[in-house]
């Protein structure tokens, strides 16, 4: 028998998790947190480390005063021509730490400062509620799984 010796390309993932409210020094800038970014190669099994209070300091704090969390986003990296998948991940996620801002990132707060921003209803004339129909609409979906 004649098996392949191709391998199927490894996959690794990078994952966000967004918290029902932010915890931390209230008084500082940049003294909240609201969001974790970690990487993993089953990443349903690692959300659950996290909403058990297995999983980084910042989600076991999070676990531990009964803020709700929901995986709101996961990126995929494969072997490839660019590195290995783990390779690939890591890189990532120093990226993204290094960004500090992760609501950048995450669907669900991004949805909430648009619906924040939008200016309040004006009447409109015909004209423009035709232009206004002929734009398509964007909307981005909550992910996967939520604790709470």
């Amino acid at each position: 028998m004649n098996r392949s010796t191709t391998k199927a390309p490894r996959k690794a993932y990078g994952y966000l998790i967004c918290a029902e409210e932010p915890i931390g020094n209230r008084e500082k800038a940049h003294g909240m947190a609201r969001h974790y970014a970690g990487i993993a190669g089953n990443v349903q099994r690692r959300f659950l480390d996290h909403c058990s209070g297995r999983g980084a300091h910042l989600t076991r704090a999070f676990v531990q005063r009964g803020i709700p969390m929901q995986l709101v986003q996961i990126w995929t990296f494969t072997d490839s021509e660019q590195g290995s998948a783990w390779e690939q991940a890591r890189a990532w996620e120093h990226a993204i730490k290094s960004h500090k801002q992760h609501r950048d990132f995450c669907p669900r707060c991004q949805a909430k400062l648009r619906q924040q921003s939008k200016p309040e209803a004006q009447p409109q004339t015909p004209r423009a509620g035709r232009a206004a129909e002929r734009r398509p609409a964007y909307q981005q979906q909550p992910l996967l799984m939520g604790m709470g």
